[in-house]
């Protein structure tokens, strides 16, 4: 009778603790203590309060919710804990606050921390997928939205017109994929007065993720934008940002991407051809940008991109010039717009020296260099001014014709004659006594490859000799 007792007491403990700590949501009712989500929110015109802890379940749905709203015209705030840390084996997406619903005004000054752990799970703090919403982040609220296998993003929204002010922290998450404060696809207005960031340990880290068109976002004095690879990605058309605080960097491939006030920090042109590329166009610009081509760009030597600056000045550039991959890019102002050349780091020996009587010489020292078999002789090559180049390519040549195959001796003789005049003191091509050996080395090289070609040439020749020698004589 003692152990009967004793077990109905276990178990009368153990579901009212549950009941207390793990119980449901209620639906379409405000939540004072700890409940398990989602909060479904079905009805109109109603005002929604979480002021307790909601927990997201890691179970079997593929999409964990805390507050779902599907209803119009309510009021829905979070005073207090949205959480969830997901290691479960399901797929999917988890959202602190999710929002199909339309004229709403989602409100938090609470804390929605979100971790996905399984494979390929997604978290988003905010999701907003209604129209004509207001979502509002105050300066007590916090969102980080964490995943270590997919997205995480502490606001994403595909709905329309949208307009979202952030006052507090927003924070997205991903350690191989993309991590964003603001993931954007429809063009919201964004005003910032707070800290969005985006943090990928092995992906893309972006403060604000813009692919959506005519997006205006405004960015206040005490606002900062930040990412592990950049404040803001644009590819959305006719986009404006207003900016008075702290914008790390932009990347762009945009066409119209609009710009007033204080400049980022730092501004990279994304290239994807020769007729699709970022432009910025600045009014009032203040401070000054690092200009750059985004790593994975496609250019082409010799091409000039035009107006990929308008309304900025010399004082607003730091250099008007720098390098990409094997390139090197020229900013060059019309007087209104910059334009960007691109260049090849280096021209080929063949491009430098153009005399048409040392092209062959020329081009066959660019052989060698390609191949990449002699790196050091080449290297010093390319520390050669034009002048000093092309003088060394005609008395390099004019010991290297045919005849050297037969007269390699004096050859020799003659090059390092021919090059003892090249870097003489008095000369005006002067070179290290360590660049004439190495001349002398390509030299020799030069030398092989003839006789190499001599002696085949001798082969075929000998051959065909054989065959009319051998061939009977015709009646």
């Amino acid at each position: 009778m003692f152990k009967l007792r004793y077990l109905l007491i276990v178990f009368l403990f153990n579901f009212f603790l549950k009941s207390a700590y793990s119980a449901d949501c209620n639906i379409n009712v405000s939540n004072t203590g700890p409940c398990t989500g989602p909060l479904n929110v079905t009805v109109s015109d109603q005002t929604i309060t979480n002021s307790g802890t909601i927990s997201l379940s890691d179970g079997t749905s593929r999409f964990r919710r805390g507050i779902d709203n599907s209803g119009s015209k309510n009021a829905i705030t979070n005073l207090n804990t949205i959480n969830g840390t997901l290691s479960g084996t399901v797929e999917g997406y988890t959202w602190g606050i999710n929002n199909p619903g339309d004229d709403n005004t989602v409100t938090n000054s609470g804390t929605i921390n979100l971790i996905s752990e399984s494979v390929g799970a997604g978290s988003y703090g905010m999701r907003n997928t209604g129209s004509r919403n207001t979502f509002i982040n105050s300066g007590s609220g916090s969102i980080n939205a964490t995943s270590t296998s997919s997205l995480g993003y502490a606001f994403n929204n595909d709905g329309s017109n949208l307009t979202f002010s952030n006052s507090g922290t927003l924070s997205g998450t991903s350690t191989s994929s993309f991590g964003a404060g603001f993931r954007d696809r429809t063009g919201a207005t964004i005003t910032n007065s707070g800290t969005i960031r985006g943090t990928s340990t092995s992906g893309v880290g972006y403060g604000l993720y813009l692919t959506g068109n005519n997006a205006t976002i405004t960015n206040l004095s005490s606002g900062t934008i930040t990412g592990s690879t950049a404040g803001i990605f644009n590819s959305g058309t006719d986009v404006t940002i207003n900016n008075s605080g702290t914008i790390t960097k932009i990347n762009n491939s945009s066409s119209s991407l609009s710009f007033t006030g204080k400049l980022p920090q730092y501004y990279n042109i994304i290239i994807n051809s020769n007729s699709s590329y970022g432009k910025l166009s600045s009014t009032t610009p203040s401070e000054s940008l690092i200009f750059g081509i985004n790593s994975g760009s496609v250019v082409s030597t010799g091409t000039t991109y035009q107006d990929v600056l308008t309304g900025v000045s010399a004082s607003n550039l730091s250099s008007l010039t720098g390098s990409y991959e094997a390139y090197n890019w020229t900013l060059a102002s019309d007087g209104t717009n910059y334009d960007l050349t691109v260049v090849a780091s280096r021209l080929a020996y063949n491009e430098i020296v153009t005399t048409s009587k040392l092209v062959n010489t020329a081009t066959q020292l660019e052989a060698i260099r390609t191949k990449g078999t002699k790196t050091t002789l080449t290297n010093t090559l390319d520390n050669l001014s034009a002048a000093q180049l092309e003088s060394a390519v005609k008395k390099i040549q004019g010991t290297t014709t045919v005849k050297a195959a037969a007269q390699s001796v004096q050859a020799q003789s003659s090059f390092k004659t021919a090059l003892s005049t090249v870097t003489s003191p008095g000369s005006s091509s002067s070179m290290t006594n360590v660049t004439k050996t190495k001349l002398l080395l390509i030299y020799k090289k030069i030398i092989f490859m003839q006789k190499f070609s001599l002696q085949i040439i001798l082969m075929i020749v000998l051959f065909l000799i054989i065959k009319i020698i051998k061939r009977p004589l015709m009646h």
